[in-house]
């Protein structure tokens, strides 16, 4: 689902103002706002330009969090002992919870 509507609400940008920048017409963007019309590749690397997102952020993809977000609940628990291990530590760490999660069957 294009998430470009409500990206676009969120970063306060009117249809005309987004399409002016994309070089499009309002009915264009609205179009593909409202899923009537298929957005193209181009319109699609321009708009994530402009709203500084992932493409598949605009595509409405859940992003894969970084392994600060991951560890986040963890790190709080070890009252910020987490926050300077370094990604190959933190991905052990994600890995071996996966693990424990898979032997009870989840």
């Amino acid at each position: 689902m294009l998430r470009l509507k409500e990206i676009r609400k969120k970063n306060g940008l009117s249809q005309q103002q987004l399409a002016q920048q994309l070089g499009v017409t309002q009915a264009t963007l609205s179009g593909w706002e409202n899923e009537k019309y298929e957005i193209d590749n181009t319109s699609l690397l321009k708009c994530s330009d402009i709203f500084n997102v992932s493409v598949d952020e605009l595509l409405g993809k859940d992003p894969t969090p970084s392994l600060d977000e991951q560890l986040k609940d963890i790190d709080f628990a070890l009252y910020g002992e987490a926050h300077d291990l370094t990604d190959e530590e933190k991905e052990d760490i994600i890995s071996y919870i996966k693990f424990k999660k898979s032997q009870r069957g989840e």
